[in-house]
């Protein structure tokens, strides 16, 4: 029989393939440093000299997930802030922004701002003025060009 002794007390070592490698589990070994010792006993024919092996068992450490948790929480948040602000404000343009706060007040019966709109025939001429100053602005520079 081959055996192992320890501070526990002393077990068997067992042969389950039955090739001469004994083996042994030891489970909920407590946090330190152990001195074992292998022996055969019974057997007289067969030179065995004991083995002296040293187990040291520490506690394994669980890693701290908190600040992952933190983190995700954080950006969680941070994305349900922004997507919140893009659906309700952001999506649509200023103009439209303007127009639904001008709703908002009037329902409410609060005083509002001014506000000044200009017709179609207003928006057109005002356009085509920008777009001519553009052209003599361009015009201007050509002259100003060749006559150098």
């Amino acid at each position: 029989m081959v055996f192992y002794s320890w501070s526990f007390g002393q077990v068997p070592l067992t042969d389950p393939d039955n090739d001469g490698i004994y083996e042994d589990v030891i489970r909920n070994v407590p946090e330190g440093s152990y001195s074992i010792t292998i022996s055969a006993y019974g057997i007289e024919d067969y030179n065995f000299q004991d083995y002296i092996l040293t187990l040291n068992a520490i506690t394994p450490t669980q890693p701290d997930w908190t600040w992952l948790i933190i983190l995700l929480s954080g950006a969680f948040g941070g994305l349900v802030i922004v997507f919140s602000l893009y659906q309700f404000h952001f999506k649509y343009p200023p103009m439209v922004r303007k127009i639904r706060k001008l709703r908002k007040c009037i329902s409410k019966g609060k005083s509002t701002k001014q506000i000044i709109t200009l017709g179609r025939n207003e928006i057109i001429e005002s356009n085509l003025k920008e777009q001519s100053s553009i052209i003599d602005f361009y015009s201007d520079l050509e002259k100003n060009q060749i006559t150098k």
